[in-house]
């Protein structure tokens, strides 16, 4: 008797931003989650029908799970099934029907205000717990960079841990007026396109006068340069960002940790200034935070979408805009004067 093996049918093609491996991690956990729902359905999680996929989406969104989550969903699954009709199960009309009723549903939570306030955290980047530079030891001068750089990059945490000291990479500005970095070659990005890809961060040094000097001392180019001398001696990793100590002392620093790293700076700030330090912050709201002062500042949005990697004006207003706008000029009017109380 012979055996006629059944052909293995295609994958569609791998969306564009699967290459990235937070990505791909993401997609694997979210469609092992699905082939076990399947298998208790005694389904093909590969052949599997629309109507099982949209039974696997209903009972997500009954347990709460987001608008955003259940695209992750289907976007994991899309990258292993075979499809529908000659079309991925994520543009299938039903499919696409459920996702923007989804939406209707539990439409995203906008932040209204930072979780933060950027003016006091830049305030105690001046004070001795992280000043003078070449003083403050190799722990403190770590955060100072990683939030600095994430502050007036406005760039994902991943595009930081990019970066790379290796020959040509940091290019120095030979009057010293700034430096740019790029990340190295085989970084991808989280959206692949000619646009996104191998993208420079661009620093100016810090001219302007301010009082005390204090615009140099929140300079993230005169920060660079004195971390990258601090690290030569410890080096094992071309990587940027090392890790300061330990037994991984030297070797290249983890997304997670740098995450860390931007966190504590935040939180240290606030101890500083002798403030309780807030909670539930994300590295991920130095994006929020840069771009909303920005344009505050009169930056144009064209250079803010072009800077923070987004495609349309629309992702930072939908989602990333906060009010960073300073105290009301008019609380005045509520406070006695001086002469008031005196009397």
């Amino acid at each position: 008797m012979k055996i006629i093996s059944r052909p293995t049918p295609q994958r569609p093609a791998t969306p564009p931003h699967f290459g990235n491996h937070c990505t791909r991690a993401q997609y694997e956990n979210r469609w092992k989650l699905f082939s076990n729902w399947c298998n208790g359905k005694a389904a093909d999680p590969v052949r599997c029908p629309v109507a099982i996929v949209l039974e696997f989406l209903q009972s997500l969104l009954d347990s709460g799970r987001s608008h955003s989550t259940l695209r992750v969903y289907v976007a994991a699954i899309s990258s292993r099934h075979e499809g529908v009709d000659g079309a991925t199960v994520g543009c299938h009309r039903l499919v696409s029907l459920f996702l923007r009723g989804a939406l209707r549903l539990r439409p995203p939570r906008t932040l209204r205000a930072p979780a933060w306030d950027l003016p006091l955290v830049l305030e105690a980047m001046s004070l001795p717990l992280f000043e003078p530079l070449t003083q403050v030891g190799l722990k403190w001068l770590s955060m100072e960079v990683a939030f600095l750089l994430a502050i007036t990059s406005a760039k994902r945490v991943g595009e930081l841990q990019a970066l790379s000291v290796a020959e040509t990479c940091p290019r120095w500005n030979p009057d010293g007026s700034g430096v740019v970095l790029w990340p190295n070659v085989a970084f991808l990005p989280k959206v692949l396109s000619r646009t996104h890809l191998n993208q420079p961060i661009r620093l100016a040094r810090f001219d302007s006068p301010s009082e005390e000097g204090r615009s140099e001392l929140l300079c993230p180019v005169r920060a660079l340069r004195a971390y990258i001398a601090a690290t030569a001696g410890i080096r094992q990793s071309e990587q940027l960002f090392v890790c300061h100590g330990g037994p991984t002392r030297g070797r290249a620093l983890s997304k997670q940790r740098l995450s860390h790293w931007v966190v504590d700076a935040i939180a240290h700030a606030y101890g500083a200034s002798g403030r309780p330090p807030p909670s539930g912050v994300r590295c991920h709201s130095t994006r929020s935070v840069a771009t909303s002062w920005a344009a505050l500042r009169g930056v144009p949005l064209e250079a803010i979408c072009a800077a923070a990697s987004w495609a349309t004006p629309g992702t930072f207003t939908r989602f990333y805009r906060v009010n960073v706008a300073g105290h009301c000029p008019m609380a005045a009017v509520l406070r006695p004067s001086s002469a008031d109380s005196k009397e």
